[in-house]
């Protein structure tokens, strides 16, 4: 598994598992958001933007709905 620090307000970190084309956000607030299957290309967009949660936001959460949500 591959995980990269955000320098976010709403998002500390986000996993991505290869091996299960799983991709996993950790939210500040402590809430771990699941989502399969993503491509890694969408993961690099992610950890790489100068704003994760708008990247977070368009590509993910309003079109790929949870694997999972664990508090």
């Amino acid at each position: 598994m591959i995980r990269y620090s955000l320098r976010s307000t709403t998002l500390k970190a986000i996993t991505y598992d290869p091996a299960a084309s799983e991709r996993i956000v950790e939210s500040t607030g402590g809430t771990v958001f699941r989502h399969a299957p993503v491509p890694y290309g969408i993961y690099r967009a992610i950890a790489s933007s100068r704003f994760p949660e708008k990247v977070y936001r368009h590509l993910i959460r309003d079109h790929v709905l949870p694997a999972a949500v664990v508090e």
